[in-house]
């Protein structure tokens, strides 16, 4: 919602009572996080069968940080895991079944250097 995340009452029992007497079931929240909103554009939009544009996938996660999540995709292209077209990204279908170990990959953090 907005720049900033919701989460709700994670006990059935919480969440009921708090909608049964018209409050909000709404059990914290935290601002929004540029770095995790572009990882999980580009998580959820690989696991479409469409794949991601590469120009909205820029436009949203930045240039920057675009080039240098391609540069560690460049294994899985290598493997047969996933297709760089220049126009869009998509998994193969080997790449759907191993897709929590490239995105483990491709989204760990820097090294320091």
């Amino acid at each position: 919602m907005g720049r900033r995340r919701r989460w709700n009452e994670s006990g059935l029992k919480a969440y009921l009572a708090a909608v049964r007497e018209e409050r909000s079931a709404a059990a914290g929240e935290e601002p929004e996080d540029p770095e995790e909103r572009a990882r999980e554009f580009l998580m959820l939009g690989l696991r479409r069968t469409a794949g991601v544009s590469l120009a909205e996938a820029a436009e949203r996660a930045g240039a920057d940080r675009l080039a240098r999540w391609r540069g560690r995709m460049k294994i899985f292209i290598e493997d047969g895991l996933l297709l760089d077209d220049n126009v869009l990204l998509r998994l193969t279908p080997r790449g759907m079944l191993l897709s929590n170990e490239i995105f483990q990959t491709l989204f760990a953090p820097e090294s320091p250097t």
